[in-house]
């Protein structure tokens, strides 16, 4: 990997290489929690932990977990897992006491964290801050009875008589379009009135709803556009003067953007910068289209207004979407959300919409983790001992020797102990995983492997046999390799279609 450096006089020591980081280990490390699965790959990120190689090194000793509630289902799963590694890479060891790193976990929205934090750090918890004495202060939110002051709002449609959900979507997107431009006309077009809700974001619940409703757009939502202006006489033939009543001949006009996860990644800050332009100036977005990528992380002070179609499955999902409109209290968030009368938990939450959204957190569900579960186990129980292996044993770091027995001892009762501890209640699952890690070192000694493999393509290309392949990969090296993880997330093996013809 190749990397042009710029130094100016007072410049931030950052990098940003992983090699440069893993040569020289950082004071304060950002990163995302993919990043734990390139351990087991990778000597020297194995080698950056090691106290033994740099002079005076102390092992992390603080951990901070932002949006905790996210790492929950698959991916939390995965990520309990992998904790092991973490612990062990942070662990020292203090007049004889061992002392391990602190976590903190930061969320808005969760329920039940001690079962979550549980699962997936096998330690307990301390909530912070403590319970308030005030339903009208939280600590981080109080309440303000100023009459003057409004919060977000939040609007149920729900159109039972409706034939078609698509077309009464496009006569909430065009009416809303025509109401930012009524605003700015009859607010004498003050920036501060209308710039909030110039701008709709609009929210779905998969890609696939969302590519429907970028195609109502440009199709149904202008033509309900035009009907409008039909029937409120907003023709030039009745106006006379176009230039003076431009802004209520306002339209969907290739003035959207979307933000979901078939954007390239180096495309979001450019369409964020663009999102953030004030409704006077040029390039300025009638609409966004967004999925769940939109939840965290983006915070744009002058969206106000939001349209979300369909029930969000989850409550904290709700809240983090709502959450992005109306954040400063001059401009305050309006949201419509739109209610499918053939799903019955749309209807639900109509009947029950004021109840529901004055006890909103109540609501807010448990996330589900279970990292020792017989899945996840199959899926990266070996990378975690293979991992611990090349870690404590400098003779195995880049040669894939069979552990002695009392290293298979120390990495089977380490792994037992983490198991026992995040999931005290089913003691089933400590006898399987023990039983897993008698497995993994049986097949490592009737493989035989000449080295640990390779992340990249560089595997698939070597007579040698090895011990670990990329999980999905097609290609077969020598050996009996472990399908091992090289990201949390996606690790099921693509195939492509082909059209065949029939002889008959």
């Amino acid at each position: 990997m190749t990397c042009c450096s710029i130094f100016f006089k007072e410049s931030l020591p950052i990098k940003v290489i992983d090699s440069e980081i893993y040569e020289s280990p950082p004071t304060l490390l950002i990163g995302t929690i993919d990043k734990f699965a390139t351990l087991p790959w990778r000597v020297e990120a194995i080698n950056a932990y090691d106290p033994e190689k740099f002079d005076n090194f102390l092992p992390p000793d603080l951990i901070i977990q932002d949006e905790l509630h996210l790492i929950s289902g698959p991916l939390g799963s995965i990520a309990g897992m992998y904790e092991i590694i973490i612990n062990a890479i942070t662990e020292k060891v203090v007049n004889g006491k061992i002392i391990k790193a602190k976590i903190i976990g930061s969320t808005a929205t969760i329920s039940r964290a001690n079962m979550q934090i549980q699962n997936l750090y096998g330690r307990s918890c301390h909530i912070f801050p403590p319970q308030a004495n005030k339903l009208e202060d939280s600590f981080f939110a109080e309440e303000d009875n100023n009459p003057n002051v409004f919060g977000r709002k939040y609007v149920g449609i729900f159109t039972p008589s409706s034939n078609s959900l698509e077309v009464t979507l496009a006569q909430i997107l065009s009416t809303l379009n025509l109401a930012g431009g009524y605003l700015k006309e009859y607010s004498e077009e003050n920036l501060k009135v209308y710039d909030p809700y110039w701008t709709n974001l609009i929210y779905f619940n998969s890609i696939r709803e969302l590519m429907k409703g970028s195609s109502l757009i440009d199709g149904d939502a202008n033509e309900s556009i035009r009907n409008k202006w039909f029937r409120k006489g907003i023709m030039t033939t009745f106006l006379g003067d176009t230039k003076k009543y431009k802004n209520l001949r306002r339209k969907f006009d290739n003035d959207i953007t979307e933000l979901t996860s078939r954007v390239d990644s180096s495309q979001i800050p450019r369409q964020l910068e663009i999102l953030g332009l004030q409704a006077n100036e040029k390039e300025n977005l009638s609409a966004c289209l967004a999925t769940n990528m939109i939840q965290v992380g983006i915070d744009i002070g002058r969206l106000s207004l939001m349209t979300i179609v369909g029930q969000p499955k989850t409550t904290s999902e709700y809240i983090q979407a709502s959450s992005r409109v109306g954040r400063e209290s001059e401009k305050p968030g309006v949201v419509f959300t739109q209610l499918s009368h053939t799903k019955l938990r749309d209807r639900s939450h109509y009947e029950k919409f004021v109840s529901y959204h004055q006890n909103l957190y109540k609501f807010v569900e448990p996330t589900s983790v279970t990292s020792h579960s017989d899945p996840v186990r199959k899926r990266c129980l070996h990378a975690i001992v293979i991992f611990l292996v090349r870690f404590w044993s400098k003779n195995h770091r880049d040669i894939p020797l069979l552990p002695d027995k009392d290293l298979m001892k120390r990495v089977k009762e380490y792994i037992s102990s983490h198991v026992n501890q995040s999931d005290r209640e089913n003691f089933e699952e400590v006898k399987k995983t023990e039983d897993e890690i008698d497995y993994i070192f049986s097949r490592w000694a009737s493989n035989t492997p000449e080295t640990y493999g390779s992340m990249g393509t560089s595997v698939t290309k070597t007579t040698k046999s090895v011990l670990m392949k990329p999980s999905g990969s097609e290609k077969n090296p020598e050996g009996n390799p472990f399908e091992t993880p090289t990201s949390m997330r996606n690790v099921d093996r693509e195939c492509a279609a082909r059209i065949v013809t029939s002889e008959n």
